[in-house]
């Protein structure tokens, strides 16, 4: 039997750890998360899942204080976080925590943006309240599933789940809330657990960014919304049965709650992509592109077989989505001598001759002897009967190669050229560096300067951008 009041637990230890996310190291790991996250919203006002978000929103009416992406108007924090949240996993471009199997910057970011704005909260407060959801995002997902192999294998979303619990966090941080209000927040956040792991079918990046990021940002800021107007919740939905663990079929694994006790801000080990592709491909890209420093062409190459974990391999193998696809990237990255969010993004890629031509050569080999964490060997058979192998691991972006800021700061530069002008890119950054009382302001105004682009691949990577409605 566990200890009694594991709802108290949760909520103590998330107090206790204030003073870990405060530390200098977590407050720049803070800065960038949104910096990066940012970014993700702004590009993904364009793609499919965010222009569906933009149509849900023109069919509600407007008021409110905070801001979304592409709207000039202001609108409630639910509605902003939802419609940022959803742009934040159209693509493939945000944060993972890969020990909890979650996404977390993709909700608890806009959720931090629209119940500030609403609020009008001050910088720390702001920055606490992310470090803190990225915090309760990993614990509820290490409390319900005892492994790794769980949280994979779970018909549930694990994604969704730690969304939820950072999101709900996050905005009951910024609205103060104290521990008998955190109590009622959790029988809420509780009744709103939900999420199917059925966006693996998704062909559409729709429902599975509302499945990651959408639908978490928008419970949890309401859960918040409701216990803010005075609502008293069940205050111990963690406790006994039925509760929150007795509903998911599981038994409270307890221990986590000392062992995340014991670890560094959870922001500090959360990665960022350098490559806007699915997880599972970035190792793949990164070491397609050795092998172009080490001087390969496309054209040397007889054969080349991508090794990746068996759990891992058949989630980007052969997708329709040319983002999540692990055969079209790392070819078009040896054709090109680089992967571009355009060449990612280039729904005729493949049709290209010289892409074409070395996708007949590539193959996919699901490596059981593989363990199942983001890495990829790429060996090159060449035409004159040599074999070059690439194996990467850790991944560039990862907590054990992190990029610097630099390198955020250029691929969040990259990702917002395609709604912003150079001066609101440039607003964003600054904002993100340090954060400090302008910067949502700052962001806010750039989110609603957010206009839609159309983007032409070219040979080579290039790309053309036309602004409409600017």
């Amino acid at each position: 039997m566990g200890q009694a009041d594991l709802t108290g637990r949760v909520i103590a230890h998330l107090r206790d750890r204030r003073e870990a996310v405060q530390t200098p190291a977590a407050r720049e790991a803070t800065a960038l998360h949104l910096l990066d996250s940012l970014a993700a919203v702004i590009s993904g006002r364009v793609m499919p899942a965010g222009r569906a978000a933009g149509e849900w929103l023109a069919h509600r009416p407007g008021g409110g204080r905070s801001s979304c992406a592409g709207e000039q108007d202001l609108r409630h924090a639910e509605e902003a976080a939802f419609v940022n949240a959803m742009c934040a996993h159209a693509d493939e471009s945000d944060d993972s925590h890969e020990p909890s199997r979650s996404h977390p910057g993709a909700s608890i970011v806009p959720v931090a943006v629209a119940v500030g704005e609403q609020r009008g909260s001050a910088p720390d407060e702001v920055l606490d309240a992310v470090t803190l959801g990225y915090e309760a995002c990993a614990l509820m997902n290490w409390l319900l599933w005892p492994t790794a192999a769980a949280r994979r294998r779970t018909h549930l979303s694990s994604h969704a789940t730690g969304g939820l619990w950072g999101s709900a966090v996050t905005a009951g941080v910024l609205h103060g809330f104290d521990d008998e209000q955190m109590r009622s927040l959790i029988g809420y956040t509780s009744q709103m657990s939900a999420g199917l792991a059925t966006w693996l079918r998704d062909e559409h990046h729709i429902e599975k960014a509302f499945a990651f990021s959408g639908m978490p940002a928008w419970n949890g800021v309401r859960a918040a919304g409701l216990v803010d107007c005075g609502w008293p919740g069940v205050r111990d939905a963690l406790d006994g049965a039925p509760s929150l663990f007795s509903a998911f079929g599981a038994e409270p694994r307890e221990e986590a709650l000392a062992e995340a006790a014991s670890r560094p801000a959870i922001v500090l080990e959360t990665n960022i992509k350098k490559y806007c592709v699915g997880s599972p491909a970035q190792a793949a890209v990164q070491a397609a592109e050795e092998l172009v420093g080490d001087g390969v062409s496309a054209s040397q190459v007889s054969a080349l077989r991508i090794h990746l974990p068996t759990d891992l391999a058949y989630i980007v193998d052969q997708r329709d989505m040319t983002n999540i696809n692990v055969q079209y990237l790392a070819a078009v990255t040896l054709v090109d001598g680089r992967c571009t969010f355009a060449v990612a993004h280039d729904e005729n890629g493949a049709q290209r001759p010289e892409v074409s031509d070395l996708l007949t050569r590539t193959e996919l080999v699901a490596d059981g002897e593989m363990e199942p964490i983001r890495q990829a060997r790429v060996e090159a058979e060449l035409v004159d009967g040599r074999t070059l192998r690439k194996s990467v691991f850790p991944v560039r972006g990862t907590k054990d190669d992190p990029m610097t800021r630099g390198e955020v700061e250029a691929k969040a530069d990259d990702l917002m050229s395609m709604a912003l002008d150079g001066r609101y890119r440039a607003e964003v950054i600054e904002a993100c560096g340090p954060f400090d009382e302008a910067s949502l302001r700052r962001i806010g105004d750039a989110l609603r300067a957010v206009r839609e682009t159309a983007v032409e691949p070219a040979t080579g990577g290039d790309r053309k951008e036309t602004i409409h409605g600017a």
